[in-house]
C-alpha cells in the first residue's frame, strides 16, 4: 500500500476513535493492554483505497475484487478493511504476519516463517455495524482469546423495536437463569431498555468470539461447532460485567485452559461496544 495513501487511512482510524471515544471509554479501564482501530467500513469501498490496498492483499482476495460486482463489495470491503486495520495496527511489523481463520471462523494473525518481528503471539477480533469496522487486538500473553462485538443503536429504534418487542427478543436469546436476573429489574423506559438489552446480546456476542466460536443464533447464522446463545449468560452489565458461562461454552473454556472471562462496554449514543478478555489458567467448574 503506499505510504501517503496509508496515512489518510491511518488518520481516518484516529479520527473516527476520537469521535466515538465514549463507546471505547473502557480502553483505560482494561486489565491488558488492548490496541483498538475504528475504520469507516465506506473507506473501504472506495475505488481509490481499493486500487491502493489491492497489491498488498492475499491473492485470493484480490482475485475476488477483481471478480466481483457492486453488491459483493461490502463483504470483500470488511476482508479489506480487517487488512488494513491490521496495517494500521502493527504498522510494518504487519508484514511478519499473516491474517488467516480457524475451521470455527476465529481470525488469527499467524507469524511467516522466517520473518523478525517484535511481538510475539497476537489476538485479534473483528466486528462490524452500520459504516463502523472495528478491530481489537492484543499481544499479553496472559490473553487465550478476546472478542469485540459493536451495536449500531439506531437500527434498535427502527421497525417498532418498542418494549414489548424487546423483552420477546431478549427471552428468545437469555437462558433461563440470565433471564431471572434481568427481568425484574428491567428498564420500563424504551430508550434505557434498548441500551440494557443491546449491551447484553453484544457482551455475549464478544464472548463467543473470544472462546473461538460465534454464537448458533439460527437462520444460518453460527456453524455446527458455535454455541447457543443461552450458554454465555451475562448476569449484571453494571456496575461491572459478569459471565457465567455453561454448557459447551463453559467446556470451550476448560478446552482453551482459560481461568476466568472479562467484559467491558460502552456507547455514545449512537454505537455500542463491548469487548471480552480471556485469561489463562484453570476454569474453575461452578
Amino acid at each position: 500500500m503506499r505510504s501517503s495513501h496509508f496515512n489518510i487511512i491511518r488518520d481516518a482510524a484516529h479520527q473516527e476513535r476520537d469521535r466515538h471515544a465514549a463507546s471505547c471509554a473502557w480502553l483505560g479501564a482494561l486489565p491488558s493492554a488492548v490496541e483498538l482501530v475504528w475504520l469507516p467500513r465506506s473507506l473501504a469501498l472506495e475505488p481509490q483505497t481499493l486500487d491502493a490496498a489491492l497489491p498488498s492483499l492475499p491473492r485470493k482476495l484480490q482475485a475476488a475484487l477483481r471478480r466481483s460486482t457492486p453488491p459483493h463489495h461490502h463483504y470483500l470491503g470488511d476482508r479489506v478493511a480487517e487488512h488494513m486495520a491490521v496495517k494500521v495496527a502493527l504498522g510494518d511489523d504487519g508484514e511478519a504476519y499473516t491474517l488467516t481463520h480457524s475451521p470455527m471462523g476465529q481470525p488469527r494473525l499467524m507469524r511467516r516463517p522466517n520473518v523478525a518481528s517484535h511481538h510475539g503471539p497476537i489476538c485479534i477480533s473483528f466486528t462490524h455495524d452500520a459504516d463502523a469496522h472495528i478491530t481489537a487486538l492484543t499481544r499479553d500473553p496472559a490473553v487465550v482469546g478476546i472478542g469485540v462485538d459493536v451495536v449500531h443503536l439506531p437500527r434498535l429504534s427502527r421497525g417498532g423495536h418498542a418494549g414489548a418487542h424487546l423483552m420477546r427478543f431478549a427471552r428468545r436469546f437469555m437462558s433461563d437463569i440470565e433471564w431471572a436476573a434481568f427481568q425484574p429489574g428491567a428498564p420500563t423506559d424504551d430508550l434505557a431498555l434498548r441500551r440494557v438489552v443491546a449491551a447484553r446480546f453484544s457482551l455475549m456476542e464478544a464472548a463467543s468470539k473470544a472462546i473461538g466460536t460465534g454464537l448458533r443464533l439460527g437462520m444460518g447464522f453460527g456453524r455446527p461447532a458455535s454455541v447457543l446463545p443461552q450458554t454465555i449468560n451475562v448476569m449484571q452489565i453494571v456496575p461491572s460485567v459478569e459471565y457465567l458461562l455453561d454448557g459447551k461454552a463453559f467446556e470451550r473454556q476448560k478446552a482453551l485452559r482459560a481461568s476466568r472471562i472479562e467484559g467491558f462496554w460502552a456507547e455514545d449514543g449512537e454505537y455500542l461496544v463491548s469487548i471480552a478478555l480471556l485469561y489463562r489458567g484453570v476454569a474453575r467448574v461452578i
